[in-house]
């Protein structure tokens, strides 16, 4: 899978933290786990948890680089230990 784009003179590159496995209702406090067994079930794995990509989008145009972390990350996230690092 291809995680850049170019949207005119900006590199869009997408940066993954992790995934992990948990309950739905945990990120969405108003669902259900009816709602998502009916409505969502290819979501769900064999014990019934979501697993959301936890990742930032880097900006690079004009020899900058801006990071943008758009919440919350992942609990055993790493992606800004090992910065600075080229893309």
């Amino acid at each position: 899978m291809d995680y850049r784009r170019w949207v005119g003179s900006v590199d869009l590159v997408s940066l993954t933290d992790g995934q992990r496995g948990v309950v739905p209702t945990a990120i969405f406090p108003t669902s259900s786990a009816d709602v998502w067994r009916e409505e969502f079930p290819e979501l769900l794995d064999e014990n019934g948890l979501i697993h959301p990509r936890y990742g930032s989008v880097a900006l690079r145009s004009e020899g900058k680089l801006i990071v943008v972390d758009t919440g919350a990350g992942s609990p055993e996230g790493r992606l800004l230990g090992g910065w600075p690092r080229r893309l």
